[in-house]
């Protein structure tokens, strides 16, 4: 069994649990930007990235919920030989990842705390 099935035979099933529970908060949250690596050598071959995430909170009565999101991070780049040959080689760089959480929910004044 492949990794990529196991992981999406999870996440469908942690959503359908998720889903069939009685929710009391659900929670999306979205996000996009810029990736602006220090290592010089990776940001002369790809230079920036844009990186993407996505997460989906279920908190169940009482103090326990489930979170399932989706976050990739992707570059495309050219590298050249260093012995001044004249060739390219393009390069592609994805890295997906997809995080399935059991959480415990805490409030601490007006703050929730999650630890999971």
């Amino acid at each position: 069994m492949s990794i990529r099935r196991f992981v999406a035979g999870a996440a469908v099933v942690l959503l359908g649990l998720a889903a069939a529970a009685p929710a009391q908060e659900l929670t999306l949250s979205v996000g996009a930007g810029g990736f602006f690596p220090s290592y010089e050598s990776y940001r002369q071959i790809y230079g920036s990235g844009l990186a993407v995430a996505g997460d989906l909170w279920f908190k169940l009565k009482g103090p326990f919920g489930f979170a399932a999101g989706y976050s990739r991070l992707s570059d495309k780049g050219t590298a050249v030989p260093m012995d001044g040959g004249e060739e390219t080689y393009p390069l592609e760089f994805r890295r997906t990842s997809i995080p399935l959480i059991v959480f415990w929910q805490f409030d601490a004044g007006a703050v929730a705390v999650r630890l999971g």
